[in-house]
């Protein structure tokens, strides 16, 4: 993805890691400077500002300057103080240490992004904690951007999140992870009607922050000081174009679609040869999806993890797409829990009357205790991508209606109207 910054003009940020030990020598924090000084845009340019608290308090951020509309510039300029002390003003009785600093993310005649960063330490806390929040502004109107005025949130952003946030783990990492973020996206309509369409919250724990940068896209979860208080997401617009508001103009002079678009199509295709998987071949069915036309579906085993793998290739064996990989109906699950049996059953359906095909498949698994259970996976097809509800798929786990292809039918097309909301 290329993104054109119309006269603005970015000076090569410099950042060190600054080591400091605390002097109870128990924890060591990552603290970072930055030299965005002589960042500027035709329009504007950012200056650094201090603010001091006290011996051990220091919060600094940006000012812009320059703005021919004196009012507005003040206006922005207050927006941005205030996101930046927020943490001072709510705790300053308490407050210890506090260091803050930023970072410019995007710099635009339209559109300002700004990462907020550091470390507290309250007088009664055992530790310090980390903080992480932004401020994203709308240059010509003086106003906060909230992501959805850039991004269409849906259910299909919603599954590419959650996609990410998954991938990214591997080893270790992931063993520690996948329990909090289990509980994070458990709490899907919280985070999708609440945290994410309303982006600033810092008063919720369950809190979201996002920025923009030139070419993705990054949300910040808060989790357990444990494993670092914030868990970053970063997506590449590529990957994102279909959710992009492309109506909102503080995209223009942004965004190439053109250019997004061929990067899109050029994207190396994989050749299931080379998938680590053992593939269920009587559950293997040449089919057609709207998006896709001609393709076989192919449902495998993971040979490395024993879970369920599904798949769209071309007659040439490349793969169109993969389709989210679910572990007993739910993504986060610990997968070392469960031990794939076989694929009992495939269908393709329109469940939810939109004329095209959805996907069922039901499988058979070992759970911890060595018990056999049916597992189900419903994914609605949508533009060019499938979408997997969980709470739906919750729905039909809890009340056991997957044990053949055509109770599991029945069951979805009897509760699919509780869902219309995910469609649009």
């Amino acid at each position: 993805m290329i993104l054109l910054i119309s006269s603005c003009n970015n000076a090569q940020i410099e950042e060190s890691k600054l080591k400091e030990t605390k002097k109870d020598n128990i924890v060591e924090e990552e603290k970072y400077t930055m030299n965005q000084d002589n960042l500027y845009c035709s329009d504007y340019k950012i200056e650094k500002e201090e603010f001091i608290g006290g011996e051990n308090i220091r919060v600094y951020y940006p000012k812009i300057s320059g703005l021919s509309d004196k009012r507005k510039q003040q206006k922005i300029n207050t927006i941005i103080k205030m996101d930046a002390l927020d943490i001072y003003y709510s705790d300053a009785k308490e407050l210890l240490n506090l260091e803050i600093n930023y970072n410019i993310a995007l710099i635009n005649p339209n559109l300002l992004s700004i990462e907020v960063f550091g470390w507290g330490e309250l007088k009664d806390s055992i530790h310090p904690s980390s903080s992480f929040y932004s401020t994203n502004i709308d240059i010509k109107n003086a106003k906060r951007v909230e992501l959805k005025d850039m991004i269409n949130i849906n259910e299909v952003f919603w599954e590419k999140i959650k996609r990410m946030s998954f991938e990214k783990l591997n080893g270790e990492e992931k063993e520690c992870y996948v329990e909090v973020l289990g509980d994070l996206f458990s709490r899907e309509d919280n985070l999708i009607n609440k945290v994410i369409y309303e982006d600033y919250n810092y008063d919720d724990y369950s809190w979201h922050f996002s920025y923009f940068t030139k070419d993705s896209l990054s949300i910040i979860f808060s989790i357990s000081h444990s494993l670092g208080d914030n868990f970053p997401v970063d997506i590449k617009y590529v990957d994102i174009i279909d959710n992009i508001n492309i109506k909102n103009r503080m995209w223009d002079g942004v965004l190439d679609l053109d250019k997004l678009n061929e990067e899109k199509s050029k994207q190396v295709k994989k050749n299931i040869k080379d998938e680590n998987i053992e593939i269920f071949e009587n559950q293997c069915f040449m089919t057609s999806f709207k998006n896709w036309g001609k393709v076989k579906f192919v449902t495998a085993r993971d040979l490395d993890k024993n879970t369920l793998k599904l798949y769209l290739i071309d007659d040439e064996g490349k793969i169109l797409y993969e389709l989210m990989n679910f572990n007993n109906g739910f993504y986060f699950s610990d997968e070392s829990r469960y031990e794939l049996l076989e694929v009992l059953a495939v269908a393709f359906r329109d469940l939810n009357n939109d004329g095209l095909k959805d996907i069922l498949v039901v499988t058979k698994s070992l759970d911890e205790y060595k018990s056999e259970i049916y597992s189900s996976n419903v994914y609605f097809q949508r533009d060019d991508e499938f979408i997997y509800i969980d709470r739906l798929n919750a729905e039909i786990q809890k009340d056991g209606q997957n044990e053949n292809i055509n109770m599991l039918i029945n069951f979805v097309k009897e509760n699919i109207y509780k869902y219309d909301s995910c469609f649009y």
